[in-house]
């Protein structure tokens, strides 16, 4: 194999392989609560698809602490219907987290929209 037919696997690699996996790997985005319920939220994300419609809505959202009370113009808030935040996708799956103790891996699922977490809000 010749350093020419190398580079012609890594840039098949690079521009047309690489870009179908990143898909899968959810890191963050930006959404608008649609629905609090509890210690979750559902939020929709604000980034259309690339056929202009919306995403859907990642649901039951763990909420931290600093998302649920924040403060605005120097009053204490709490997390609301229409708030804008900024939603994380947990390196591994959190389908049996339960509070502080350690818990077992339930897949092999990986920066999923399943493993969604509210880190703040965006005062915008």
């Amino acid at each position: 194999m010749t350093a020419r037919d190398k580079n012609d696997v890594l840039t098949l690699i690079k521009n047309n392989l690489l870009p179908y996996f990143l898909l899968a790997a959810n890191c963050m985005t930006v959404g608008t609560v649609a629905k609090l319920n509890g210690s979750t939220a559902d939020v929709q994300p604000t980034p259309l698809q690339s056929d202009g419609d919306k995403r859907p809505i990642i649901g039951n959202c763990l909420v931290t602490q600093q998302a649920a009370e924040y403060r605005k113009d120097g009053k204490d808030v709490h997390l609301k219907k229409g708030d804008v935040v900024l939603v994380g996708f947990l390196d591994r799956d959190m389908d049996n987290f339960n509070g502080p103790r350690p818990f077992s891996l339930a897949s092999r699922r990986m920066h999923s929209v399943n493993d969604a977490v509210v880190i703040g809000v965006i005062l915008a």
